[in-house]
């Protein structure tokens, strides 16, 4: 158990020195992801949610494109919708079928320029699926090729606590799993349902 000392103390655990600057970045960390969290509740059109949902419950297949750690936030978001009994691939995964008119992609890039996933778009939309985005911003080629772009907020502008697309990936996390509870109360999905088509081989 960590005891807080004297601002001006040092505690040395397992040959790590931790001074007080060291809790307060932490401290930092947290209020301004809490800050962040908060904008996206405040900044978000509702209907919009909605709009996503209709989208997504709509099509025959889902694919989720993205790259890096946005693909990994992507793949979550992926197992969740299987979860609710949705056919949901990634781009990526060997197993992904053919794209057809009757589906939707849902990129994730939080510059909306990434080359994979620009690529994979527009392979997706020259066979007419619907295109669903998520980025922070407003003018990049993924939301050109959208037919529905949906742009995060972004509150905190502090790369020294958020770096690279770090403040984007969790945003979209966060945002993707408040889309997922909006899709389980419309597909009236109990937590039995959730745990039934969970992964059993595991």
């Amino acid at each position: 158990m960590l005891m807080k000392n004297d601002k001006n103390k040092k505690m040395v655990i397992t040959g790590v020195t931790h001074t007080e600057e060291n809790y307060n970045r932490f401290d930092i960390f947290t209020r301004q992801l809490i800050e962040q969290v908060e904008s996206i509740g405040i900044c978000i059109d509702k209907s919009e949610i909605l709009k996503f949902c209709e989208y997504l419950l709509s099509s025959e297949k889902i694919v989720v494109v993205g790259s890096g750690r946005s693909g990994l936030v992507g793949k979550s978001f992926s197992m969740r919708l299987v979860h609710l009994g949705l056919y949901s691939y990634l781009d990526t995964s060997h197993n992904c079928p053919a794209i057809t008119n009757r589906d939707t992609i849902l990129a994730i890039s939080g510059s909306g320029e990434t080359h994979s996933v620009i690529h994979t778009v527009q392979k997706a939309k020259d066979v007419g699926a619907r295109i669903l985005s998520i980025t922070n911003t407003y003018d990049c080629a993924l939301n050109d090729l959208s037919d529905h772009p949906f742009i995060l907020p972004k509150s905190v502008n502090n790369e020294l606590y958020f770096p690279l697309g770090t403040l984007f990936e969790l945003s979209a996390y966060i945002f993707l799993d408040g889309l997922f509870t909006e899709l389980k109360a419309i597909v009236k999905c109990c937590e039995k349902n959730l745990r039934d088509r969970h992964n059993n081989l595991e």
